[in-house]
């Protein structure tokens, strides 16, 4: 989303509306405008608590936030997953090395898969 573009109006509780419009002089602020301002402002603004500013924060992150955070949310489901999937290798391949420096038998690969169970038909029984 654009920073100088409207906050969507769907994107917030009605309750916190008004405390909205009542920060920016009875108009809709930008979504630039809305992430200038620090949590601890919202927090202290009356009808914004942390329910209502986590649904601002989603569409009006903060400076902090925008500079923090991976820029993930653009991604679709596809890229996210295989995004995870090698995370997920790459937390196991650490985890392989750290087990063998502290000198504990590595889990999960080859070494540590049950042994299949041949049945009485197979070419390999």
């Amino acid at each position: 989303m654009q920073s100088d573009q409207s906050l969507p109006v769907e994107a917030v509780p009605i309750r916190a509306r008004r405390a909205l419009l009542d920060a920016f002089g009875a108009r809709w602020p930008t979504v630039r405008e809305v992430a200038q301002i620090p949590d601890k402002q919202w927090l202290a603004t009356p009808g914004v608590g942390p329910t209502v500013l986590r649904s601002i924060r989603r569409f009006a992150p903060s400076a902090h936030e925008r500079d923090h955070l991976p820029c993930a949310w653009h991604l679709s489901d596809e890229k996210l997953l295989a995004r995870l999937e090698r995370l997920q290798d790459e937390f196991r391949s650490i985890e392989r090395l750290v087990r063998i420096r502290l000198g504990e038998p590595p889990q999960g690969g080859i070494r540590s898969r049950k042994p299949k169970v041949l049945s009485a038909g197979s070419p390999l029984a």
